[in-house]
């Protein structure tokens, strides 16, 4: 599970890099299309004039704002890193944890993963073992004393209706 844990860890870092990457390439452009549409705003103002909505659009027939376009992709991007970051965050605890059990329990400690992703811990030792025999005797105790209860309450006359 520690190899799983730390591939999982690897490959959650990778991702996260290449959102970073992309987060930075997108606000760049992004500056690039605000500083087009400050200098066009600079100089509607230069002239005299009151500002005017600016869209700046990939090509004369398209309808999008490419600059709400970009800034609605950041938001995505940034999204999906803050799920990747929380997702690493998670496995770098739990691979914490996995080594903290390990050093202390050792041997007496099994970590398994589910199909879900996330895991169980079965703990055993000794004196667990002991315990387990203990409970099973007491239930063997307790159906014999329900036996003999129902052999004592079979021989106990039953008083009769009429009395």
């Amino acid at each position: 599970m520690a190899e799983e844990l730390k591939a999982q860890e690897d490959r959650l870092r990778f991702l996260v890099s290449r959102i970073d990457s992309e987060i930075k390439k997108f606000q760049d452009m992004l500056s690039l299309l605000e500083g087009k549409q400050s200098n066009i705003q600079n100089m509607i103002k230069k002239q005299g004039l009151e500002p005017v909505p600016i869209r700046i659009n990939p090509h004369s027939m398209s309808t999008q704002n490419l600059i709400a376009e970009m800034q609605g992709h950041l938001m995505e991007l940034n999204k999906l890193k803050n799920y990747l970051s929380q997702r690493l965050n998670e496995v770098i605890k739990e691979e914490a944890l996995k080594e903290k059990l390990l050093r202390e329990f050792g041997e007496k400690i099994q970590i398994k993963k589910l199909p879900s992703g996330e895991f169980e811990i079965d703990y055993s030792d000794p004196e667990t073992l002991n315990l387990f025999a203990q409970i099973q005797a007491s239930k063997k105790t307790i159906n014999q004393l329900r036996e003999n209860l129902a052999e004592v309450e079979k021989e106990t006359p039953q008083p009769s209706k009429e009395e």
